[in-house]
């Protein structure tokens, strides 16, 4: 019965050890300040750290992030990469209050709406995916807070149709991506003419 005892305990420790976050820091290639990766992370390995120009979050257990989640890294955050983090809600000033974000991932979560309000003040984006999702909607004039966009990617979601109309606003836009879409019929054809 102990060797039992002590095989599931092990069994307890090791999952444990799984689990466990891991991050690193290192300085962000691209311009001043330091880059962030962290696996299986919280948002309180990223509130203690300082001078933060990207950060990259993989299998976090996130869920919902806050208005003040990333906070402290308003003035330099350029890179903000949350991957397969379990995300399914965002709160709507989320990403508006960082002025020099370039590139935004959040990709492999579970959203299925975006919002126009998340970038509301987020001029220099560039970048922006949300691949692997399960987005079925994109709140009108969601395109016209981020005119500076060159690439999108909306690969695996849930999107029926994406209005050439919409995308007007996005005269910097250089790439779409929209494969492994349940588009219909006259939406492809809208798209294609469009692209």
């Amino acid at each position: 019965m102990s060797s039992v005892w002590a095989l599931g305990l092990l069994f307890f420790v090791k999952s444990i050890e799984i689990v466990q976050s891991r991050c690193s820091k290192s300085q962000y290639e691209s311009g001043p300040g330091y880059w962030l990766k962290c696996s299986n992370g919280t948002i309180a390995d990223v509130s203690n750290e300082e001078g933060l120009s990207a950060i990259t979050m993989l299998n976090s257990n996130m869920k919902y992030i806050s208005a003040n989640s990333f906070i402290k890294h308003r003035g330099t955050l350029i890179v903000l990469n949350l991957q397969n983090c379990e995300i399914s809600d965002v709160h709507p000033l989320t990403f508006s209050i960082f002025p020099k974000l370039k590139k935004l991932s959040l990709s492999h979560n579970k959203l299925q709406h975006l919002s126009n309000s998340w970038f509301a003040d987020t001029p220099n984006l560039e970048q922006l995916d949300f691949t692997y999702n399960q987005i079925e909607t994109i709140q009108t004039d969601f395109f016209k807070r981020i005119p500076s966009l060159r690439l999108l990617s909306l690969d695996g979601n849930h999107l029926n149709c994406l209005n050439p109309k919409e995308l007007e606003p996005l005269g910097s836009l250089a790439k779409i991506r929209i494969l492994e879409n349940p588009l219909s019929l006259l939406c492809r054809q809208k798209v294609k003419i469009t692209f």
